[in-house]
């Protein structure tokens, strides 16, 4: 009691009622005050609509993995997110240690041609060899439900493996237990995973959620994918395939002589639609700091219609860059920078028109 240090201090988590703070505990209450905080916020300020699929296609697992450029939306995760952990805890007496991360996932990509749904994984390095029934994972909602199946995910795929193939298995009475109703293709080169299965056989619908995990969950014990190995999204969150189109509210001011580019989206609002920054590669996106502001070539000669002579040209991606901030005093509208976007009107935007632009554009 004498030792300021250990004597008077306030844990976060006070107890299950009593909570100072949103992070996830073992036991107890586990994620609950953490989802409480994402539900109420996204009630507060709104959340954006799901992209739809596009550029779908029959995509052939053991061909060419350009054949992915083009597909959208690119679902992605942190990175980074697998490193190690081994480290004392603040007061003492606990060692932390976690080596559990092992694959970590960049991107996402699905692809439904017919009665045939390909699912793609990127990962930051060469993917590990098979391993387990926890490697590489895919988990999916099929009705986007969560009141049914196991935490709402009624499939499971890849938990088996054989010549070229995986296991399709689906859990029985929202439990952990599962039944193996079929298989899928499977080929796995370098960083890239890829599965493909029979869309009836998965019961999918135009819409649905999903999630890769590897050396995560394997005991039915759902806050795994918290802190075991990579979850993409991470925790509890999932990735929504929809082949439905958003109604976009725009204003009708916005729809005329209109452009809105928003940082790292492939897509832009031009005259109130939108619209990608280039067909063939989700790859190509609108970034730069406070000097540079890049732009896919194609399309700031088109749709930006600015002057490109004398321009340089940068190659990112495979894709031709052009730097527009020297272009757009020229361009005839009025410039208006943010910290996420580049808006070309007529005239200067205000903060609130700034707010539902950003919330409009993908």
């Amino acid at each position: 009691k004498h030792d300021r240090w250990t004597h008077n201090y306030f844990v976060d988590n006070f107890d299950p009622e009593y909570s100072r703070d949103i992070e996830p505990v073992k036991g107890l209450y586990n994620d609950n005050y953490y989802y409480q905080m994402v539900q109420n916020v996204r009630d507060y300020k709104g959340a954006r609509s799901p992209l739809p699929a596009s550029g779908q296609r029959d995509i052939d697992i053991y061909g060419a993995l350009s054949q992915w450029y083009s597909v959208g939306p690119e679902y992605r995760d942190y990175e980074g997110d697998t490193a190690h952990r081994d480290s004392t805890s603040y007061v003492g007496g606990f060692e932390y240690k976690n080596y559990t991360g092992r694959n970590d996932f960049l991107t996402a990509k699905v692809s439904r041609s017919g009665s045939e749904i390909a699912f793609c994984a990127e990962c930051a390095a060469e993917i590990t060899a098979p391993e387990g029934t926890n490697w590489m994972n895919l988990f999916i909602n099929a009705d986007a439900d969560y009141s049914t199946g196991w935490y709402g995910y009624e499939l499971v795929l890849n938990r088996t493996r054989g010549d070229g193939t995986c296991s399709v298995m689906r859990f029985v009475d929202g439990s952990w237990n599962t039944e193996e109703i079929g298989s899928a293709a499977l080929s796995v080169t370098g960083r890239v995973i890829q599965i493909k299965a029979d869309a009836t056989l998965l019961g999918l619908g135009d819409t649905f959620d999903f999630k890769w995990a590897d050396n995560s969950v394997d005991t039915g014990d759902v806050m795994e994918f918290l802190d075991k190995g990579d979850a993409a999204p991470d925790g509890r969150f999932n990735y929504r395939y929809t082949s439905k189109t958003p109604a976009l509210s725009v204003p009708e001011r916005f729809t005329q002589d209109c452009i809105v580019l928003k940082a790292g989206s492939y897509y832009a609002l031009v005259n109130g639609n939108e619209v990608r920054l280039d067909n063939t590669s989700t790859k190509a996106v609108f970034f730069g700091d406070d000097k540079a502001l890049y732009v896919p070539k194609a399309f700031a000669a088109g749709t930006m219609k600015l002057d490109l002579t004398g321009a340089a040209v940068y190659n990112h991606y495979g894709i031709e860059y052009v730097d527009v901030a020297p272009l757009l005093p020229s361009s005839g509208r009025t410039v208006t920078r943010t910290d996420d976007m580049l808006i070309l009107y007529s005239k200067e935007v205000g903060e609130d028109d700034q707010l539902m632009l950003y919330r409009t554009l993908h």
